[in-house]
């Protein structure tokens, strides 16, 4: 498996007089898990938004495998295999589970003109099981709980097969709903990132989704 690096290198942002982000860099290989940790207003949000394509920097740059890159949009960044898991919820209430998590980040499968609906639920179905949970596929995303809505958005991130998975949350709710991700390393093998306990061991796992945490 080829090493993959994604990084950032000397960013500014301004909003009017504040400055949210000075100079700030930032580099993660695959196999390689960071917290980024900070108080309310320290500008954490605002670098992930950067690294997604959500936004724009004021100054500075980003690389992906040594080459530079410049992100428009959230579906450049996709394209480059970098998923963003936001703090608040980025889902569609009145579609599916399924739909959500196959439909909106890419292409759901289709024969011809149709979507393949039952190949969508099935690829749900196997991404959260992969997540150890068990939601209907076919429910609203409306009827869902906080805790599952948040799942739904780590599946869709897994759905485009990121080979770098950013997860942005609160520390309170990060606290309050453990979660755990299964990865398959080269050699076949399941890798478990969970609560900060288990990050330590799984940061030097060669496993091929690197992810970068924020609180």
């Amino acid at each position: 498996m080829n090493a993959r690096r994604f990084g950032a290198t000397g960013i500014v942002k301004r909003f009017g007089p504040v400055v949210a982000l000075n100079d700030v860099s930032f580099a993660c290989e695959r196999g390689e898990i960071h917290a980024l940790l900070g108080e309310n207003g320290a500008g954490k949000s605002t670098l992930v938004k950067i690294l997604a394509g959500a936004q724009s920097p004021d100054a500075g740059s980003l690389s992906f495998d040594g080459n530079a890159v410049t992100f428009h949009s959230p579906q450049d960044a996709v394209a480059r295999s970098i998923a963003v898991v936001h703090q608040d919820y980025h889902v569609w209430p009145d579609l599916t589970v399924a739909e959500n998590i196959i439909g909106t980040l890419r292409r759901p499968p289709q024969l011809g003109a149709f979507v393949r609906s039952r190949t969508m639920r099935r690829e749900a179905h196997d991404l959260l099981a992969r997540l150890g949970i068990d939601i209907d596929v076919d429910r609203k995303v409306r009827d869902l709980d906080a805790a599952e809505k948040k799942f739904v958005e780590i599946a869709r991130a897994l759905a485009v097969d990121a080979a770098f998975l950013i997860l942005s949350w609160r520390c309170s709710n990060a606290c309050a709903t453990p979660i755990t991700v299964s990865f398959s390393s080269p050699t076949g093998s399941k890798k478990s990132c969970a609560s900060p306990t288990a990050r330590r061991s799984c940061a030097t796992a060669a496993t091929p989704v690197s992810s970068a945490a924020t609180r």
